[in-house]
Order: C-alpha cells, then structure tokens, then sequence
C-alpha cells in the first residue's frame, strides 16, 4: 500500500503525510480468511489482527461481504465505502481453494463493484498453484511470502533433498517406499494431493500436499504418522 501510495505523489511528500494516507485506505479495507470459520485462514487473521494492532472492525467472515435483499437471490455489497478486500490463507498449494473462494465471492463482489479491490495473500504457494489463481482468477493482486518452486517437490527432477545423501539413499529408492506406502494409505493422491509431493508442515497442521506417509492417520492403528494431520469432515 505505501508503495502504491507513492507512485500516486512525488517522493517529496512526508512520512507523516504517507501514513495518513495508509490510514484512510485501511479504513477502506477488510480482511478475510480463505475457508470457514474454524480452518487456518481465520486463525491466521487472529495473529494478523494481533502483530500489526489492526481494529477487529477490519475483518470479515466471507458471508459478511454481502447481503440479500428483496428476492433472495439478489445480493448488495453490505459495507458500499469498503475497497480493498483481502484474502488470506497459509498455503496455496493446488489453487483449487482460490479459485472456488473467486467464483464464490469475488466474481460477484467485482460484478457488483467493478472499482473493488481485491487481493490473495498466502504464507507459502507452489509455483503451479500461483499460476493456476493467476490465470482462473481476476484478484487483482496474487502474491506469497515464500513460493515453493519444482525443487521442493521431493521426486524432482531437480529436487532438493537428494543432493547431501549418502550414496545408500537415493532418490529412486525413495520414490518407491513412499509410492508402495502411499497407494496403501491414501490411493487417490499417493504422493500428496494433486501430486503435491511436499514436505511441509505447519505448527497448527499438517497440509494434504505433503506425502501421505508423512501425516496419514484416517485409519487409526494402521499408521502412526510423523506429524499429524486434523481433517476436516469430508476430507476425501
């Protein structure tokens, strides 16, 4: 935002003017996490809200962007001064999230007001999945903090983590444990959902991305997992 700010004035203008102006768009803004009220995005908002001391007022459920009038199938923006609206989540891993919250959400919040602003802010991202929202979407701002690029992916053709071995352990060999364990536990995406192939965690949860063997623990007493992950009811 500040660096918006400036390409609008010359560098001349004072800090004390800057922040002013960052104040008024905060005022004109609101922030959302991506998934329901007990998923990951919300909590993450609970730290946001927390670290850069931003008023409650700021933040929205997603159902909280609109409301029905008249039919019930006609919808009107509820707060008309809002315009930024920003998105957060800790991974995009698929984009299959980003691009159902746009459809959902953003399509008809741009239909109803084209001038809004809207942004997808994710902790981590695949390269593939910052591409998939990029190109299936209209937020007008998609960026993360740190994009995990094809060499995060642990089979890999350039993967990462194969380089430091010892000669025993090789990245064949290890495709092929995790593969055989993968399409016992978890026969539909054996290496991670939608091939994710990642080994990645988060001290709140463990992502579907990551391998399988990593975090699988549908079936009690079948697998003991290295770090747990919490499901969601209808996870598949």
């Amino acid at each position: 935002m500040f660096q918006s700010l400036r390409s609008q004035y010359d560098n001349s203008i004072k800090y004390e003017e800057l922040s002013g102006l960052v104040e008024q768009e905060l005022l004109a803004s609101r922030f959302i996490g991506m998934g329901r009220a007990a998923e990951s995005g919300a909590m993450l908002l609970y730290l946001f809200r927390q670290v850069n001391n931003i008023p409650i007022e700021r933040f929205l459920h997603s159902h909280e962007v609109f409301e029905r009038y008249g039919s019930s199938t006609q919808l009107r923006i509820r707060e008309s001064q809002v315009k930024h609206y920003v998105f957060v989540d800790d991974l995009c891993g698929s984009g299959t999230q980003a691009c159902q919250y746009y459809r959902d959400i953003v399509l008809p919040l741009k239909q109803l007001n084209p001038d809004a602003l809207t942004y997808y802010f994710v902790l981590f991202s695949t390269v593939d999945g910052m591409q998939t929202v990029r190109q299936d979407t209209c937020f007008d701002i998609v960026d993360s903090v740190f994009e995990l690029d094809e060499s995060f992916k642990a089979f890999d053709d350039n993967s990462r983590y194969f380089a430091a071995c010892p000669d025993e352990i090789t990245k064949q060999s290890a495709l092929e444990v995790f593969s055989h364990y993968g399409n016992k536990l978890w026969p539909y995406h054996p290496l991670g959902f939608e091939d994710g192939q990642l080994l990645l965690g988060f001290w709140h949860n463990t992502p579907d991305n990551t391998l399988p063997p990593i975090w699988y623990n549908e079936d009690i007493g079948i697998w003991t997992p290295i770090f747990e992950r919490y499901h969601k009811l209808g996870d598949e």
